[in-house]
């Protein structure tokens, strides 16, 4: 038999808005939208993009702020078979312009001065011109429709290709395996045009509603506004809830996160002020939010709430030495992963080297299994040895119990150098690198450990450094 064509993110979006059109969509402050009129949107601004002369293959960039209409235009263009692309405006100037030239648009929708040479400049009022124009749909669900970009931190920024097939499967994965309530209140805590933007629709094929904070909203008030309500917040947002003196009264149900796993510490808290209600979700730009799921029962046993979680249902994964061999169970490796849900590609840059190994995706994230739970070591760039096993800083800085060394790659394999932050005993780090089977290369002094927003160690700008 033949397997059925793959639908694309465009008609499931239509599919979802259509079945239940009295239902509340999306809220934010005053905006509410119901499935109904959500619909009527996506088809509107699909016809107005081709009546302002975007055509399939081109790119809608858009430079603004925290709203719906983010997703509204975004799943327009999956319907019209145009990409969809959001840079946040609160970027630096050079910044923001360095990506504005790599995305290369056709049509730049912002409320801000921007002129992009090359490239139409509209307004959102624009956008949302009534049109008679009829509205195009984009039936190959292998047309890219989306252009997400990586931030940079584990390597050179790039652009990834996103298929209306690829973010079709990421929400129908996300719907599935996600313990939704049913028809829930979504309050959605980040950016709706980055990656928990993936679960405005699967929260939508529940029936439910997606709330996103107004710009004078606190997040304990809009969650007090929704009691039993689903949070999706990345960890430091939700470090920064627990962290509140007056955190909500009404708890969340349900507490989907992404971006890094939790302290045994933090997820106690969160465990005492809201019961078993987390769920972390992993993924990366190239494969959105689902390579491994950590459900609400995984965060009760002491070995697997610190884990990525086992794969998500359609997704495969081996854990490879970097000869691409597999490795014994619990040696760490890289992480390759095969699924429905993996980009087709980068846009840019042209010198970074396909991630394919046949339909393998190498993620470049280390990680050792156990029990079918991945448990992540590092970044693939920052292994310190290669052989006869991988050996990656952050096991190896957690033994030196201090916050103020960092560990980077030495020039030959084995070889460490080591970055602290005040004159350190070169023996206290000598030992533990070599019962590890490394040395150390040298050490040097810096003013400050730099940090991810995420909290991280920042090696990319620590190599920078020294």
């Amino acid at each position: 038999m033949t397997p059925a064509p793959p639908v694309g993110f465009g008609r499931l979006v239509l599919d979802t808005l259509d079945r239940t059109p009295d239902l509340t969509a999306l809220r934010q402050g005053d905006l509410t939208l119901t499935y109904a009129q959500a619909y009527e949107h996506v088809i509107s601004v699909a016809a107005r993009l081709s009546e302002l002369g975007l055509r399939p293959g081109e790119t809608l960039l858009q430079i603004r702020g925290n709203d719906w209409w983010q997703w509204v235009l975004a799943a327009a263009c999956a319907v019209a078979g145009v990409r969809s692309c959001s840079i946040p405006p609160s970027l630096p100037a050079g910044e923001l312009s360095r990506r504005v030239t790599e995305v290369a648009p056709s049509l730049v929708v912002t409320d801000g001065p921007w002129v992009v040479p090359g490239a139409r400049v509209v307004s959102l009022a624009d956008v949302l011109q009534p049109t008679t124009a009829l509205a195009p749909y984009e039936a190959d669900a292998h047309r890219i429709v989306r252009l997400a970009l990586t931030s940079g931190t584990g390597g050179t920024p790039k652009g990834v290709d996103l298929s209306g097939a690829a973010m079709a499967a990421v929400a129908e994965a996300c719907a599935d395996a996600i313990p939704w309530p049913a028809r829930p209140t979504v309050v959605c805590a980040e950016a709706v045009s980055g990656g928990f933007g993936n679960m405005v629709l699967p929260t939508l094929m529940h029936g439910g509603t997606v709330v996103l904070p107004g710009p004078d909203d606190t997040l304990p008030g809009v969650l007090d506004a929704y009691p039993g309500a689903v949070l999706l917040a990345m960890p430091p947002t939700l470090r920064a809830l627990l962290a509140d003196p007056e955190p909500p009264a009404a708890p969340p149900t349900l507490v989907v996160y992404s971006g890094d796993v939790l302290t045994h510490d933090e997820i106690d808290r969160v465990h005492r002020w809201a019961g078993p209600v987390l769920c972390g979700v992993y993924g990366q730009v190239e494969v959105p939010k689902t390579i491994a799921i950590s459900l609400p029962e995984d965060h009760l046993l002491p070995h697997r709430a610190g884990a990525l979680g086992r794969p998500f249902p359609g997704t495969d994964w081996r854990i490879v030495d970097l000869d691409g061999n597999d490795v014994l169970a619990g040696q760490p490796g890289e992480l390759w992963v095969r699924s429905a849900t993996v980009m087709s590609g980068y846009a840019f840059p042209d010198t970074v080297r396909s991630p394919f190994a046949g339909d393998w995706l190498r993620t470049g994230d280390i990680c050792h299994v156990v029990d079918g739970y991945a448990i992540h070591d590092g970044r693939i760039e920052d292994v310190l040895a290669h052989r006869p096993a991988v050996i990656c800083p952050g096991p190896l800085e957690q033994r030196l119990h201090t916050a103020s060394v960092a560990l980077l790659p030495g020039h030959a394999d084995g070889a460490v150098v080591a970055v602290t932050t005040s004159a350190a005993d070169t023996d206290s780090i000598r030992g533990p690198l070599a019962a590890s089977g490394l040395t150390l290369e040298r050490l040097v002094e810096v003013d400050d450990i730099p940090r991810t927003w995420m909290g991280r160690i920042d090696r990319r700008h620590l190599r920078s450094l020294i």
